[in-house]
């Protein structure tokens, strides 16, 4: 391969870098700068779309291994003796989570720890109330077919409406048949973009039962508030995630609960159902959507067929709206194969629509639409979550 001819590198950790045979560059940092610099200029000479193709593999393993934050894996190596798995293991992750593991991921480091179920609350409980207080960005780490407690978040805007949200979800939940439902089986999370609502004492099988609960739930708290606008600042997303099919949720002890009395930072992670009740059980989630845009959902206290239209909502116009502008004016800042900071590609949404859609609900409508590939990246000396645009003919409207 051409590169070969630049670079001999075995790892990026203990590989030399060659530039020439006479020229050997021994800092680490130095080695990756050169790496870049020589792949910029072969890239601007080579329209080849493979050799791209290969060469952005490159990149992104660069950028990823530049993202980690080696002072908090030394830490989070003496904290738990070593006893921690690398993103290479994620297959030997998943089998864990599916024999009953609880796995807790450190996003800074790039390190997973994995707690078998009895060091959940012999082990875990007590870590959350202590070292995981001084750990960040940690998540807890949830397989979309996996039994879970639902979880919305909703924009910070609402904070002062979070008592009414609370009552509605009550009435709904006893309105569907869990009767001895009551707020105590809500609890709530303060974030740093967003607030978090669990319903704490109940579980879904998966995903897709997850999102027929809330479907149902936002459409009596949008008729019983009288407004569509709150349905806008509510959803079912996890901020963000990762990992294909996994769902990544802040651990407890990096929100601030939301709450008058206090409850064991254990007994509310979404993973955790061991004391929970099954909703399958107690309420009828059949909910279907047809071709026609309408859902048919089973009332399961009088067994009677409700039918109601759902018309294009107000996010999927702005979506719309957004995407035609693009392909119709061809901004400067749209620039196909090149990476753009999603911060940056929101700001750009709002300033043309005027939508209020969260960025958290932006980046996930947006996903496959506009890009496929996402990667930490620092664009105009700034670092954040980036995306790689897509070319023109594969934008998805």
């Amino acid at each position: 391969m051409f590169i070969s001819k630049y670079i001999a590198m075995d790892n990026i950790d203990d590989g030399l870098i060659h530039l020439t045979d006479n020229n050997t560059i021994n800092s680490k940092e130095t080695r990756i700068q050169m790496i870049r610099k020589l792949m910029e200029q072969v890239l601007e000479d080579d329209n080849d779309d493979t050799f791209k193709e290969s060469f952005s593999l490159v990149t992104d393993t660069i950028d990823n291994y530049e993202s980690i934050d080696r002072e908090m894996v030394t830490r989070l190596n003496s904290i738990f003796s070593n006893d921690l798995l690398k993103r290479e293991n994620f297959d030997d992750i998943i089998k864990a989570i599916s024999s009953g593991s609880t796995v807790v991921y450190f996003k800074s480091a790039q390190l997973f720890k994995v707690y078998k179920p009895l060091d959940v609350e012999q082990l875990l409980g007590g870590q959350l109330r202590t070292i995981y207080k001084q750990l960040n960005e940690s998540f807890e780490v949830v397989p979309n077919d996996s039994k879970q407690k639902i979880v919305m978040l909703c924009d910070s805007s609402l904070e002062n409406k979070i008592e009414r949200i609370k009552k509605y979800i009550v009435n709904f939940m006893v309105k569907e048949g869990i009767i001895q439902f009551t707020d105590k089986d809500i609890v709530c999370y303060k974030g740093k973009e967003a607030l978090e609502i669990i319903i704490n004492d109940y579980y879904v099988d998966n995903q897709d039962e997850h999102d027929k609960v809330v479907q149902k739930l936002l459409k009596y708290i949008t008729k019983e508030e009288k407004s569509s606008n709150i349905e806008r600042y509510m959803g079912t997303a996890a901020t963000y995630s990762e990992f294909d099919g996994i769902k990544m949720i802040q651990m407890p002890s990096g929100k601030e609960l939301f709450a008058t009395t206090y409850i064991e930072p254990l007994l509310t992670m979404v993973s955790n159902v061991n004391k929970c009740s099954g909703f399958k059980n107690q309420m009828n989630l059949n909910v279907t959507i047809n071709n026609d845009n309408s859902v048919n959902s089973v009332n399961s206290v009088d067994n009677s067929i409700n039918t109601t239209n759902i018309t294009q909502n107000e996010d999927n116009i702005d979506i719309s709206q957004f995407i035609e502008y693009i392909l119709e004016e061809t901004p400067t800042w749209y620039t196909p194969d090149k990476w753009i900071l999603i911060s940056t590609l929101y700001d750009k949404f709002v300033e043309i629509t005027n939508s209020m859609l969260t960025r958290q609900k932006f980046s996930m409508y947006i996903n496959t639409k506009l890009f496929i590939r996402k990667a930490q990246k620092v664009i105009n000396n700034k670092k954040g979550r980036a995306v790689l645009l897509v070319k023109y003919d594969n934008i998805i409207t």
